[in-house]
């Protein structure tokens, strides 16, 4: 007992030292970054434990828990300036919101970051390897695989989408109200997407599917787990929830049964009238793991998107009571009540075009990159 209790001991000061051995060498190699490019580090976030930031990882948590996280950033900018860094386990991060290195990230330099090895890991027992997943070669050959199936004229039916919007407007109450409607927005995006990916709606605004509904539950609650295994990084072991792992193969093998089903619709020769994702993906390969991945990964990045962006709209227009009237007025000038609604329909209003691009907000707050070598903001 006494030599396990020595042998533990010793691991677990190995580790210390180790990870000590790296913040120190990491420390050493920015300073000689510095001097190369000639520039400054960031201001730092105080840390009570610069090698691990246990204690970031501790308010993180507790950001989480009181929903304050976009606050608490918001405050760090505000005292720390644009651009600061910290260490959450000892990994170097660079928070910033300057718009010159935003710029640098999505545009000027983007050949120098990526999605980096932490992400793919937190995402890849939900995922696998798929568009919003995957760095480098495997990012091109979901990118030759996905585009040219997204082109405006495989989009242009808005019939489909008509039949999720009025079960919708059916569960709004006709008495003046109050009502929530995000909840109703997330819904309506949930079947359409769905439908449109996989072919099939789980259909939420129904509640008619057993199967649907825990594939709603698991896919969320595996989302969730993505999100604690990206910010935990190299220390992603630590999360050791099984019910994620869980949740993670019922997603998998729900979508694996539409991807089977695609995969026999295109062997059928079978053409329906309604574009869906799934068969036209089949049509260019059979290959049925990369199908289920590349379909989770499209459903991961559309399924929310929309309906925050529709909320953010009628949360502005709910308060801008001269702005809905003028734009109710337009629809009703152009389109009138009975008209089919098309994408050329669409692009004839002005006003609702301003509308969206004032209200309609970047839908993800927060998103992280990784240098792949070393490379001086701007």
């Amino acid at each position: 007992m006494a030599s396990i209790k020595t042998a533990i001991s010793l691991l677990f000061i190995t580790f210390i030292l180790y990870r000590i051995f790296l913040a120190v060498r990491s420390r050493f190699y920015h300073y000689l970054a510095f001097r190369k490019y000639g520039c400054l580090p960031p201001p730092s976030l105080p840390q009570k434990d610069p090698i691990f930031g246990i204690d970031l990882i501790l308010e993180f948590f507790r950001t989480i828990r009181d929903h304050c996280r976009m606050q608490t950033i918001q405050a760090n900018h505000a005292r720390y300036g644009h651009t600061f860094q910290s260490s959450p386990f000892g990994s170097r991060v660079v928070s910033t919101i300057a718009m010159r290195n935003i710029q640098a990230v999505f545009a000027t330099d983007m050949e120098s970051f990526g999605i980096g090895a932490t992400r793919h890991m937190s995402t890849q027992p939900l995922l696998g390897h798929g568009i919003i997943s995957s760095d480098g070669p495997r990012w091109k050959r979901s990118r030759g695989l996905i585009q040219p199936v997204f082109t405006r004229r495989n989009l242009e039916s808005l019939e489909n989408f008509e039949v999720h919007v009025n079960r919708m407007m059916e569960r709004i109450p006709r008495n003046g109200e109050t009502v929530d409607l995000r909840p109703l927005f997330a819904k309506l995006i949930l079947d359409s997407s769905s439908e449109f990916i996989f072919g099939e709606s789980v259909n939420s605004l129904l509640s008619d599917s057993p199967e649907n509904i825990k594939f709603l539950e698991c896919f969320n609650y595996a989302k969730s787990g993505v999100g604690v295994r990206f910010f935990l990084g190299r220390m992603r072991f630590l999360y050791r929830d099984k019910k994620f792992w869980d949740a993670c193969k019922y997603v998998n093998d729900w979508t694996q049964k539409r991807v089977d089903r695609a995969i026999e619709h295109d062997e059928r020769g079978e053409r329906g009238e309604r574009y869906v994702l799934a068969y036209e993906l089949a049509r260019q390969t059979t290959d049925r793991d990369a199908l289920r991945q590349e379909l989770l990964n499209v459903f991961f990045a559309a399924h929310d998107s929309a309906a925050i962006a529709l909320t953010s709209i009628m949360f502005d227009l709910a308060r801008h009571p001269a702005a809905w009237a003028k734009l109710r007025e337009e629809v009703l000038a152009q389109l009138g009540m009975e008209a089919p609604v098309t994408f050329e329909a669409l692009k004839g209003l002005t006003y609702l075009r301003w509308v969206v691009n004032e209200s309609a907000f970047a839908v993800f707050p927060l998103s992280a990159f990784f240098s792949a070598s070393s490379t001086p903001f701007p």
